[in-house]
């Protein structure tokens, strides 16, 4: 079974196209929950007048290579999250007057968020989910377009999500705090992407990595449950 690990931070995730399946979950991340815990947490590691910026590790994704994307296995709630981060730094961003080098940091995040292809003269999502309940409402975000379809649940989780993230950013009133936050999401918050050959060996990755720490945990936390693959299991 080969499996490649890398430690990436954000910024490094323009290497890749992913596709969340159709198998897996809605995105279930609550504004006052978990997306509220995804802030603080950030919050609690970045210090704006620290000359040296601690690094946050975000967790784990786990991903199989799908020809022209990587379909995700596991972290897609992490990793619709960051999209959802990165639509907010650009609507804020877009909306002042940016001298040259602020310039640069909108254009990476926007390469973070898309990329138009040149031969097929497509743009291309970086982020793309497949799932019923998600009625291409990310990628009319990303893309800037406006979204008329259906409010499944999972959409109006992450109307949420944008507007709970958005309120937490627009803390940093002026443009040069706001790109000194952008930058630390940017290159200080790590991620370690796992890749494996095929999603036979990544379900396995997924049972050993997670089934067996939530074991371990139990005894701790009472016992909990553990979402993937569109299954609960219960432990």
């Amino acid at each position: 079974m080969k499996i490649d690990a890398k430690v990436q931070s954000i910024s490094k995730l323009k290497d890749y196209f992913f596709l969340v399946p159709d198998y897996q979950r809605e995105y279930v991340w609550k504004p006052d929950d978990e997306v509220e815990q995804f802030l603080i947490d950030i919050e609690n590691e970045y210090s704006p007048d620290a000359k040296e910026q601690r690094n946050y590790f975000l967790g784990s994704i786990i991903i199989v290579n799908n020809d022209r994307c990587f379909d995700v296995v596991d972290g897609q709630q992490r990793l619709t999250t960051i999209m959802l981060s990165l639509c907010v730094f650009r609507d804020l961003l877009k909306k002042e007057t940016l001298n040259s080098a602020q310039k640069n940091y909108l254009q990476i995040i926007e390469n973070l968020l898309y990329n138009f292809d040149i031969e097929s003269g497509e743009t291309r999502v970086r982020l793309e989910l497949q799932y019923e309940e998600s009625h291409d409402y990310l990628t009319a975000l990303i893309q800037e377009q406006p979204y008329n379809g259906v409010r499944s649940p999972s959409i109006e989780r992450m109307q949420d999500a944008y507007t709970k993230i958005l309120r937490h950013f627009q803390l940093y009133a002026g443009i040069d705090e706001l790109i000194d936050f952008a930058k630390y999401c940017l290159t200080k918050i790590e991620l370690v992407v796992i890749e494996s050959q095929d999603l036979s060996s990544a379900l396995k990755i997924f049972d050993t990595t997670y089934l067996s720490k939530i074991r371990q945990d139990q005894s701790a936390r009472g016992g909990i449950e553990c979402y993937g693959f569109g299954q609960k299991f219960a432990v």
